[in-house]
């Protein structure tokens, strides 16, 4: 009788332990992307209540976000892809920066600055630095379907 209470209760921590690790490695799966920055004018100081806009370049769907009184914004939960960045705000020129990417589970930083001008007026900015993550120390890529291995090509190459 107490072997077989030892025994269900063994079982019973097991799957307790396996649907844990099951929830926690789920969790940790993202499948969006994210863009965040600053927005200041020429002389460095903040622009408040900017209005960044992400169009994704393939579907035209927008994502907008305001900024705060210093000058930052964040974009959450983008689908992965391209992206065109719009900064707009009153007494400013507009800037874009079109050909930007969201890749799962990555926050780009994009940082802007106007120039005072009529917002009809538009900068493009064509040649933005390479983005660095300065926000976490995960290293991310985008892998696609093809570059994946079969469960029958990996037993194939442990069994030679």
């Amino acid at each position: 009788m107490m072997n077989h209470r030892r025994g269900t209760l063994v079982r019973f921590c097991f799957v307790v332990f396996a649907a844990l690790a099951l929830a926690i490695t789920l969790s940790a799966q993202v499948q969006n992307g994210q863009f965040q920055g600053t927005i200041v004018d020429q002389s460095g100081a903040a622009v408040p209540n900017a209005t960044v806009t992400a169009a994704q370049e393939g579907t035209g769907r927008k994502f907008t976000a305001t900024t705060t009184s210093t000058g930052s914004y964040v974009i959450p939960q983008l689908p992965i892809g391209q992206y065109k960045l719009t900064v707009e705000a009153p007494g400013f020129k507009s800037v874009s920066a079109p050909n930007q990417t969201a890749n799962a589970g990555t926050i780009a930083r994009l940082d802007f600055k106007l120039a005072v001008g009529q917002r009809t007026e538009t900068v493009e900015v064509t040649d933005i630095a390479t983005q660095v993550n300065t926000e976490d120390a995960k290293l991310a890529n985008t892998v696609g379907s093809t570059q994946l291995p079969t469960c029958r090509s990996m037993a194939a190459t442990f069994t030679t």
